[in-house]
């Protein structure tokens, strides 16, 4: 529990760090594809960089085995009110986590089911054109495209077909339905923090100025284009998951289509992304240059699996596996807490613990509650 509720907390702070500076620079630069890579990349990123640990290989490498330590002072185990309202405390942050993380998926799940309801209700016909699946509707409707299916009204298809159809058709040639699937799935995981919402718009723009623009490379009239954006603005609200013609960034669309390109020389901005992952491992490094290692078990030396290491001044930790082992890299002053259900948990001061070439050995057994 602990575990799981510390990597998700990284997870949002390595979020934060790596998009807060694209929207600052690469917001309004016309590379739509690269820019629409990189706000991938880092959600990716954002849930693979927790994982890094640098010093892991150097350990590896280049230390020795030391003794293990039996035995621990007595007054390193802290009293038993305190496990209790620690414990307690992950309890309620993980049951406020679950309650948001569930209505935001059953949100998501429940417009994904009526856009898959809606696509064919009250259609006219439908064609195959190209791969796709063109439902034209007799109501009025915000013209939409998700996988390979396009929605069009039989209004806005016999005045500004050509030019709706090639903008949905960009969206399925670029798989955009792809990413919203993808951010749907990290805005369920990371829903507290408001920057994956931010980022959802952003990537929603960039979506529709990728497909613009491929629809202007295709020799649309630009004219022609803006004022069929005009005149469906007013056809009202779509779903999440689908890539709509028009929406509230009308205006956006059409100052990107208008912008002068960027210049080549922009495109080093795109590195950013290097330093700041060698700059966060460098802080995690000067921060952990301890390793500890050991095996929690019970008072009859069997094994704990699962039991919770947690360094909870700088809120991280891990798990012992199925051999009740476990590593990891900690900072000299910090304090490792142990725990696991029906056991009395224990705090240990590595302060205090004999250490060797950077490396603590500390096995540590847990009590049953009575």
């Amino acid at each position: 529990m602990e575990n799981i509720l510390i990597y998700i907390a990284q997870c949002a702070i390595w979020l934060g760090i790596l998009y807060l500076p694209f929207r600052w620079m690469l917001r309004k630069e016309t590379y739509f594809r690269a820019n629409r890579y990189t706000l991938l990349a880092i959600t990716i990123l954002a849930f693979l960089l927790p994982w890094i640990n640098i010093h892991w290989v150097a350990f590896q490498l280049g230390y020795e085995e030391t003794s293990v330590i039996t035995t621990l002072p007595q007054d390193f185990i802290p009293s038993n009110d305190t496990n209790t309202s620690t414990f307690n405390g992950w309890k309620i942050i993980f049951a406020i986590y679950l309650l948001g993380a569930s209505i935001c998926f059953l949100y998501k799940l429940t417009d994904l089911i009526r856009l898959l309801h809606f696509i064919p209700k009250g259609c006219l016909w439908v064609h195959q054109e190209n791969g796709n699946h063109i439902y034209c509707h007799a109501h009025s409707v915000m013209p939409f495209s998700w996988m390979n299916k396009i929605v069009i009204s039989e209004e806005d298809y016999q005045r500004n077909g050509e030019e709706i159809l090639m903008h949905e058709h960009a969206h399925i040639v670029c798989g955009h339905s792809w990413d919203v699937l993808w951010l749907s799935m990290v805005e369920v995981i990371l829903w507290f923090n408001p920057l994956i919402w931010m980022l959802s718009k952003d990537m929603d723009a960039i979506h529709e100025y990728e497909a613009d623009y491929m629809v202007l490379q295709h020799g649309a009239d630009p004219t022609n284009y803006q004022l069929s954006l005009i005149e469906t603005v007013t056809k009202g609200h779509g779903y999440s998951f689908s890539n709509h013609f028009t929406n509230s960034q009308v205006k956006q669309r059409i100052t990107m289509m208008t912008r002068q390109a960027s210049s080549h020389k922009m495109q080093w901005k795109y590195l950013y992304l290097l330093p700041l992952i060698l700059l966060g491992m460098s802080v995690y490094a000067q921060k952990y240059p301890v390793m500890v290692q050991g095996k929690v078990t019970d008072e009859n030396g069997q094994e704990i699996i699962t039991a919770s290491v947690i360094i909870p001044q700088a809120f991280t930790g891990t798990i012992t596996n199925s051999d009740g082992n476990y590593l990891l890299h900690t900072g000299r002053e910090d304090i490792l807490h142990f725990g696991m259900p029906g056991y009395e948990s224990r705090s240990i001061a590595l302060k205090d613990c004999p250490m060797k070439n950077g490396r603590i050995i500390l096995n540590v057994q847990l009590t049953t509650i009575k």
